[in-house]
């Protein structure tokens, strides 16, 4: 288990986003410690927020990225990715 800094650093994702993300139920820590309310994070919670922003850098929101975690096999997801790749190259053609 991972203290949030130590998953901070690794992650490239500050302390305050890990918190915001768990406030919106988007990547909860795997533990907090009910005495001092630290957060612990696992290691298999890094491929998680390596997603998370991947799909940040393609222009998703953090809702449709919360549907992408929870509810989308892959090939759904990859079918939002081709939709938004559409979107970004309109959105280009027209610039």
């Amino acid at each position: 288990m991972l203290k949030i800094s130590a998953f901070s650093k690794l992650s490239g994702v500050s302390v305050k986003a890990l918190r915001f993300y768990d406030s919106v139920k988007l990547l909860e820590p795997a533990v907090i410690d009910p005495n001092n309310g630290y957060r612990y994070y696992t290691q298999e919670q890094l491929l998680t927020v390596k997603r998370i922003i991947a799909f940040k850098e393609h222009g998703f929101t953090l809702d449709q990225i919360k549907t992408f975690l929870e509810e989308h096999p892959l090939p759904e997801v990859k079918l939002k990715l081709a939709d938004k790749k559409k979107e970004l190259e309109r959105s280009i053609l027209e610039a």
